[in-house]
């Protein structure tokens, strides 16, 4: 019987990387969004998660193009560190980043991995991420980044790998190609689902969204259920500011 240690061939392959993968792509984002209360970024775990899948890329039979796109995935959100907390430590959203603090060689690398990874008939939800993020990073600024290329790549995704955190990131963007009104009904039919019920940026993007539409007293509702529904400390100061902008 083969050893877990060793490589495998073949389909056996596929099926063992695959798995490799969501443990790198978990431990990342465990990283880039930390659930510790006083942490917003945990840099050793995503520098971790970095290294080990570069170590996979650079193997000869691992490095496959989903691989290759992972790893662009993680260099392109690995770029906006700096500008993603305040010298307080407090979250800074992507429309308010200084773009001047993202890494420029980071999102370089990034680039050169997608298009790697862009060099087979192979397409996988990284890929489509990664291509997403790429949109973002080589952006002039928020408002010019290309809204509607981005929600064309969000339903190719959603096609490949249904998920209703993708339709809540779908919502967003179809708010910034279609208004408000039309975002909001999409966040509220994934509320009706009941999927996200338990997740506070469900709430905290309806209740964006609500003040985008000029609803105040929709949106202090909606922000008081995200904060409810989080013990995150950086969040709450978040969802603080947001609820003292209403007044």
């Amino acid at each position: 019987k083969q050893d877990l240690l060793d490589v495998p061939v073949g389909p056996d392959l596929v099926d063992r990387l695959e798995t490799v993968h969501t443990v790198l792509y978990l431990l990342f984002n465990e990283g880039y969004y930390s659930t510790h209360d006083s942490e917003l970024i945990r840099r050793n775990l995503c520098s971790e998660a970095i290294r080990l899948t570069t170590l996979i890329c650079n193997h000869p039979t691992c490095g496959r193009p989903t691989t290759r796109a992972l790893l662009a995935l993680m260099s392109f959100h690995a770029a906006r560190f700096d500008a993603r907390v305040d010298d307080r430590g407090e979250i800074v959203l992507l429309e308010e980043q200084d773009r001047s603090l993202w890494d420029g060689a980071q999102i370089a690398q990034g680039l050169r991995l997608l298009e790697q990874a862009s060099q087979s008939n192979e397409v996988s939800a990284y890929h489509l991420e990664a291509a997403i993020a790429a949109h973002h990073c080589t952006a002039n600024n928020f408002h010019d980044t290309d809204w509607q290329g981005i929600l064309n790549l969000y339903d190719l995704l959603i096609g490949l790998k249904p998920s209703p955190v993708y339709q809540l990131n779908r919502a967003i963007v179809l708010a910034k190609v279609k208004g408000p009104v039309a975002g909001i009904e999409e966040v509220e039919q994934l509320q009706d689902e009941g999927s996200l019920k338990d997740y506070h940026l469900l709430d905290a993007t309806l209740g964006q969204l609500h003040v985008d539409a000029g609803d105040t007293a929709s949106a202090r509702e909606a922000f008081l259920r995200a904060r409810s529904k989080t013990s995150s400390a950086k969040e709450h100061a978040l969802l603080d500011r947001k609820l003292e902008s209403l007044n």
